[in-house]
């Protein structure tokens, strides 16, 4: 399993238990894959997400999420 970070449009927000997902925040998703990542978003948020984010962009990606990494 690796990690994956999905991030949210400007009118996206989302309550889950960890807090708020919203525009300013990525939410770590765990999965095999990039496909099975972005298929688990779908499931959690349906259509009200942006993007899929790898491990390897998290570093570059973190400055645009000042509330940061909701796990």
């Amino acid at each position: 399993m690796q990690n994956y970070y999905i991030s949210f449009g400007q009118s996206h927000a989302h309550a889950t238990p960890q807090g708020t997902c919203d525009k300013d925040t990525l939410y770590r998703i765990e999965a095999n894959n990039h496909s099975e990542a972005h298929d688990k978003a779908f499931e959690l948020f349906d259509k009200k997400w942006a993007s899929v984010y790898t491990e390897a962009d998290l570093p570059r990606a973190i400055e645009h999420f000042p509330k940061g990494v909701i796990n």
